[in-house]
């Protein structure tokens, strides 16, 4: 502190973990009951039934570190209170967004012919099948803009003190890679399979560079063993929390 209302800091923020789900579900079924006359009171039911269910589900997971010098300005509210404000700029060390999609569906049918009075004939059939894959996103280095205001309470060399903090920033897309990628089977007969779809992708199929601007040479060949080259985008990366701490004086 320059003063006892004003001064500069330097402070290091860790965003670990903010998640964002989305879950889209849908299931059918249908049931179906014939009944044939056969001729002298005899006859032959069917009954038929099929279900199907599939989910889908997006995920995004960011966490971050950055560091974020700041002017702290300062009001005293009495003896031991004090009101706060701090403004700077938000400069990321590291930043990292994870994707990760899944899909599952399953299928089912059965069906039973009553011939007369007894059951002659029984079917049924039950599959199933799922896929995963996860992405990994890399960001260019962007600076953001930090704001907080508080409220403070001192000791003799203590002070406690909580406040609203905001983060103004976007993350700008710089580099994609496919980690993961499987799909596992489950039929009706026979044992499960899964299957690692990564291992057989080329380089160019895994990873993707984004740039801020890029030219096309229609007339140049692909090589498998290089990156994708595509055009960046920005997703929105601001953030609003709650700090409480303590402050030690010497």
């Amino acid at each position: 502190m320059f003063n006892a209302h004003i001064g500069v800091e330097l402070n290091g923020d860790y965003l670990l973990g903010i998640s964002n789900t989305i879950e889209n579900s849908s299931s059918t079924k249908s049931y179906k009951d014939v009944a044939v006359s056969m001729g002298n009171n005899k006859s032959r039911r069917t009954i038929t039934q099929s279900s199907s269910s599939s989910s889908t589900t997006y995920k995004l997971n960011r966490s971050s570190m950055s560091i974020t010098p700041a002017v702290k300005l300062v009001a005293p509210l009495g003896v031991k209170f004090s009101m706060f404000s701090r403004v700077g700029i938000a400069l990321p060390v590291s930043d990292n967004l994870n994707y990760e999609y899944s899909q599952s569906q399953s299928q089912s049918s059965s069906q039973s012919d009553t011939y007369y009075t007894s059951a002659a004939y029984n079917y049924s059939n039950h599959s199933s099948g799922s896929e995963l894959q996860k992405k990994e996103f890399t960001s260019y280095f962007k600076a953001g803009y930090f704001a907080s205001i508080g409220l403070s309470y001192a000791f003799s060399n203590v002070s406690i003190y909580g406040e609203i903090s905001s983060v103004s920033h976007s993350f700008e897309v710089k580099k994609g890679t496919i980690t993961e990628w499987t799909t596992a089977s489950n039929p009706s007969a026979g044992s499960s399979t899964t299957t690692d779809n990564l291992k057989d992708l080329d380089t160019r199929d895994k990873v993707t560079e984004y740039q801020k601007e890029y030219t096309v040479n229609q007339n140049a060949k692909a090589d498998p063993e290089s990156p994708m080259q595509d055009v960046s985008f920005s997703l929105p990366a601001s953030s609003v929390g709650v700090k409480v701490g303590m402050l030690f004086k010497f």
